[in-house]
């Protein structure tokens, strides 16, 4: 009978993100997009059409103009291509997506697995990591394997195998964030200060050997300066754009957010007290703490950049800092009789967000698709790189049909002959 409620409330966890997968799926299109073109299918080109190991290097490592170095996405292309014959870009987006729910999962089964969390304090998170507030990355092959499994389960897996001893696993997985996402350069001052100040001298030396290798590499290949490029502003911008960052939780069904920046930034205020409060009052759980550390880092690297903090594809960055404070309370007050009422109201918030956001930005995501698929139909009739969703539209027919001569993705055949 145990077995079975465990089985039920499993199921019962796992059902938002059922949906939000099939929201990924039905709204995702074969076709590469903006930076697409020249940051994935060009440089898998360019890999595949060089002989020598030296020049297949050159392309793999290439960085993105934003200092990121989308590595370990060119490989999964790569091996795309050798296990199944050609790139398909909704596969890739599907993949890339359950990055975003494993992320959620780990945290699911860490709460219940090392603090004992109940079912029913567990049940929030789903809820709300199952919301599409951050639909520009949804859809967006290079930014969703960035955001999801370099900036989020990677990030998330690394900072619970630093809570557990586990010095390797985290230098492996930080790694395998560092080449999927710059933003993972914040992981390693965290990492190795945390391990300092606990004095776990096995772990550190386990952590800085491999690190002590990578690093240098990422750097000379995208060096920090290209991380901080775009200068820096004055302190009460930086506050307030940080604020922004961490407190964008709410879906406005455009892509300007402007309107809400302030209900954002008063958001931030609120989730870094309630961080706070719920950090100080709880015993343990470094892996989250340090969570909160890492994703106030990421909000100060977000903040120089413009309008960089009140865009969707940041909101699972908001999404996942509500989730941790959230936490870090149910950890606190779970085993407390006197407030059953808690978890049911968190239930209600998240659920009213998640749905909030389905309402706002399904419209986002179905004009999406619309351009996209009509795009490369466009292109395939006409042979007109103007209808190419990328600002160098030459360059993108170029590249299409270097991609089509190669035999890892027929444009001609990658969108259904006619679009709603």
């Amino acid at each position: 009978m145990k077995r079975l409620q465990t089985i039920l409330m499993a199921s019962f966890l796992i059902m938002p993100f059922v949906a939000y997968l099939a929201c990924v799926a039905w709204f995702s299109v074969n076709a590469p997009f903006w930076d697409d073109y020249p940051r994935l299918l060009e440089s898998v080109n360019s890999i595949l059409q060089r002989n020598t190991l030296h020049e297949q290097m050159y392309f793999l490592l290439i960085p993105h103009p934003s200092g990121h170095l989308p590595v370990v996405t060119r490989l999964i292309m790569l091996g795309e291509i050798q296990w199944f014959g050609g790139i398909h870009f909704t596969h890739l987006l599907i993949a890339a997506n359950i990055g975003w729910i494993a992320t959620g999962l780990l945290l699911c089964a860490y709460l219940k697995k090392q603090h004992g969390v109940g079912w029913r304090w567990l049940a929030p998170i789903p809820l709300l990591m199952a919301g599409i507030t951050h639909w520009e990355a949804m859809d967006f092959t290079l930014t969703a394997w960035q955001m999801y499994w370099g900036g989020c389960f990677l990030a998330l897996l690394t900072l619970l195998a630093l809570e557990k001893r586990h010095g390797f696993l985290a230098a492996i997985s930080a790694m395998l964030a560092l080449f999927l996402s710059g933003s993972a350069l914040a992981l390693y001052p965290i990492a190795l200060l945390y391990l300092l100040y606990r004095r776990r001298w096995l772990s550190l030396a386990a952590f800085a050997l491999p690190s002590a290798i990578v690093l240098p590499l990422y750097l000379q290949w995208s060096p920090i300066a290209r991380q901080t490029s775009m200068g820096t502003p004055d302190m009460l911008t930086l506050i307030s754009n940080a604020l922004v960052f961490i407190g964008n939780l709410i879906s406005t069904g455009q892509y300007d957010l402007s309107a809400l920046t302030g209900v954002y930034c008063g958001m931030g205020l609120l989730l870094m007290v309630l961080g706070l409060y719920g950090a100080m009052k709880t015993q343990g759980a470094d892996g989250l703490k340090l969570l909160l550390i890492y994703l106030g880092a990421l909000a100060l690297m977000a903040a120089g950049g413009r309008e960089a903090t009140a865009v969707s594809r940041y909101s699972m960055f908001s999404v996942l800092t509500a989730v941790t404070v959230y936490s870090l309370f149910a950890m606190h007050m779970h085993r407390r009789s006197t407030r059953p009422w808690l978890p049911v109201i968190a239930m209600v918030i998240a659920a009213g967000l998640s749905i909030h956001s389905y309402v706002s930005c399904i419209p986002l995501l179905r004009q999406n698709h619309h351009d996209r698929s009509l795009s490369i139909q466009q292109f395939t009739e006409t042979g007109d790189p103007a209808h190419l969703l990328w600002w160098d539209k030459p360059r993108a027919a170029g590249i299409l049909k270097d991609a089509k001569d190669l035999g890892i993705y027929d444009y001609r055949k990658a969108v259904p002959a006619t679009t709603d």
